[in-house]
């Protein structure tokens, strides 16, 4: 939990699938898990990895939770100095509208939320300041339905970027 904004953040519970390892024995009764998808699911991990340019990972939304699970293991062998970091950033924008002199209007996020917002993208490193001094890319993976939630967060960081006076190039190239 984070209060910088000044309000309550809770992220998710996730399983730490990797650092220390625990056996675990399935019970007689559990049934054998079904993996069907696994080699989609590899195969889609292989592309987010090839695509990503050798930067971090930020995992937008929860939809790929398990994307980010597969490569946060299969990357832990690889020595620190070369590994992509792997992040989660569990938001999803969905815009609120309202109606003014008859006609639906978007109603803009909340000051509390936009603290929020830069709260979870500092957790993850993807701040104007901090993308500015990265010397690797960070790659924003999503699975896109509508594109809103890419959309407002793109509209919010370079809101960010220009409020703090960062050089849009440089933070646009990572």
């Amino acid at each position: 939990m984070s209060r910088r904004s000044g309000i309550d953040r809770t992220v998710p519970f996730r399983w730490a699938l990797t650092g220390a390892r625990t056996a675990v024995t399935p019970s007689a009764e559990a049934p054998a898990a079904q993996l069907w998808f696994l080699p989609e699911l590899v195969i889609c991990a292989a592309l987010v990895l090839a695509r990503s340019g050798g930067g971090e990972l930020v995992f937008v939304g929860r939809s790929l939770d398990s994307v980010a699970d597969l490569l946060d293991a299969a990357l832990e062998s690889v020595p620190a100095s070369t590994r992509p970091r792997v992040h989660r950033l569990p938001l999803s924008f969905r815009p609120q509208w309202g109606s003014r002199d008859g006609l639906p209007t978007r109603v803009p996020i909340t000051p509390a939320q936009r603290a929020h917002l830069r709260d979870a993208l500092r957790d993850v490193g993807a701040a104007p300041t901090q993308l500015a001094r990265k010397g690797r890319p960070v790659t924003f993976v999503d699975v896109v339905h509508s594109g809103e939630t890419f959309t407002e967060l793109f509209a919010h960081l370079v809101d960010w970027v220009q409020q703090q006076q960062v050089p849009w190039p440089i933070v646009g190239r990572r």
